[in-house]
């Protein structure tokens, strides 16, 4: 069954969404990343999700362009978002998203700071213990996050962890997306920025999520097949 999505001409709580790529050049994970520039492509399938709703929305990768605090604080400033997500794709970069929320909230403490990612799915209660972040999108985020910026709270809204008076609150799991109808990412927000592994320049295209051989070591164990899009292929080479 496909997931039917409405474009909305909303007035949202949000009208400003930033979505970061934590420096991982700064934390524990600096050794692995070094010599290698992925882009986030997770951000921009978030991004296609909201580029209807009526507001605007930015990727800022920190990691690529090696931004330090002081740079990073003065792009949000620049920015001056209402919301922003937080990508916390590995667990070694957890403090520095820490440090990240922690600015946010000098800046602006009625900014709303949302994490997302591998650690914050398994780590939800922990994180929440903290007064920097303010809700955690589970599990995939397109459309779990579409929702929170549609609906403008976290109620009821399946795959959020959030805080309401001082309790913490666990929504149910939302179900796994079906990709026969997946939205493109929004490749285009990463424009101007150069990915590259050691010398060679390179982009990603996601052909599967999670692992297909249920070994234990692993904390994605669901294999999901993607159908491939030869003409995003074409387009990217071409590029």
């Amino acid at each position: 069954m496909k997931t039917e999505l409405k474009s909305e001409n909303l007035i949202s709580k949000w009208k400003k969404v930033l979505l970061i790529k934590p420096n991982y050049k700064n934390s524990d994970a600096y050794m692995y990343y070094i010599k290698m520039n992925f882009p986030p492509l997770n951000l921009a399938y978030i991004a296609s999700y909201l580029l209807d709703l009526n507001i605007d929305v930015e990727i800022l990768d920190a990691k690529v362009n090696n931004f330090n605090c002081w740079e990073l604080k003065r792009k949000i400033m620049k920015f001056k978002p209402d919301l922003i997500g937080i990508s916390v794709y590995l667990s070694a970069v957890i403090n520095e998203s820490f440090k990240i929320a922690k600015i946010i909230k000098q800046i602006d403490p009625k900014i709303t700071v949302v994490f997302g990612g591998r650690h914050p799915t398994f780590e939800s209660e922990q994180i929440l213990k903290r007064n920097e972040v303010d809700i955690i999108v589970r599990g995939e985020g397109e459309i779990t996050f579409r929702e929170l910026i549609t609906k403008g709270n976290p109620q009821c809204i399946e795959g959020i962890s959030y805080r309401a008076n001082g309790i913490i609150v666990h929504n149910p799991d939302r179900q796994l997306m079906n990709y026969s109808d997946v939205r493109l990412p929004a490749r285009y927000l990463l424009n101007g920025n150069k990915y590259w592994i050691y010398t060679v320049r390179l982009e990603t295209v996601e052909s599967s999520r999670g692992c297909p051989t249920h070994v234990n070591f692993v904390l994605h164990r669901i294999f999901i097949s993607v159908v491939g899009d030869h003409d995003q292929l074409k387009k990217l080479l071409r590029n």
